[in-house]
């Protein structure tokens, strides 16, 4: 599912230019140069149905973006968001922000900012 969510992000050319295509699934590899971003599924609720299997899922998906800039990470982060809430296509029906925070890796002084997100999906 998270594929069309990394496929998305890596399609737009802000995107693409800012982070030289470093989108990756689940975690970002240790060493690898920033500024990156991770996209991870972190949890499914299927929408049930009293006589059918369902055929409609909410993912929940976290988006954490990572910089050695607060600024600039905040400046992807918004681009980031401006391409994903509301988002749709064939498979997703919607993508609503629901939330984000702000963290630092201290010792390397990496700048994050993570967004959850909300994912309506046929099955």
């Amino acid at each position: 599912m998270i594929h069309h969510v990394i496929q998305r992000l890596a399609d737009s050319a802000a995107v693409a230019s800012e982070t030289a295509g470093r989108v990756f699934p689940l975690f970002r590899l240790q060493g690898s140069d920033i500024p990156a971003i991770t996209v991870q599924l972190t949890g499914t609720e299927p929408v049930g149905t009293k006589d059918r299997l369902t055929d409609y899922e909410v993912h929940e998906v976290e988006i954490t973006y990572f910089h050695d800039s607060p600024k600039a990470a905040w400046e992807l982060s918004v681009t980031c968001r401006d391409l994903l809430d509301g988002w749709s296509n064939n498979a997703i029906k919607q993508s609503r922000f629901v939330n984000q925070a702000t963290d630092i890796y201290q010792a390397t002084e990496v700048f994050t900012i993570t967004q959850r997100y909300e994912i309506h999906m046929d099955r």
